[in-house]
């Protein structure tokens, strides 16, 4: 399946390299992924990854937060401009229609 090929190819520096510099899975997917990961490495891997990404996005959801204050409406947005949108989509998925 394609999960369990995701899950093999996380072993190749590449593949480790390729998620780490993307936005991760969304919710539903990495769900997935560990409901198939059996060995605690992969689990940890996978979960230090994403921990940053969420991390991260929640940065930028502060940041939109503080930027609707009225008092810094004048900051204008910046790559935290769009982070409520790629929450949703992390969080259900990016489906199509």
């Amino acid at each position: 399946t394609i999960t369990s090929s995701f899950i093999e190819s996380l072993n190749e520096s590449e593949m480790t390299s390729a998620l780490r510099s993307s936005d991760g899975l969304c919710l539903p997917h990495l769900k997935k992924v560990f409901e198939s990961v059996r060995d605690l490495e992969t689990c940890n891997l996978l979960l230090s990854i994403h921990r940053e990404k969420l991390e991260s996005l929640r940065g930028e959801l502060a940041e939109f937060i503080r930027k609707n204050d009225y008092r810094f409406k004048d900051e204008g947005f910046g790559a935290e401009g769009d982070s409520w949108q790629r929450a949703i989509s992390k969080v259900i998925g990016n489906h199509p229609g």
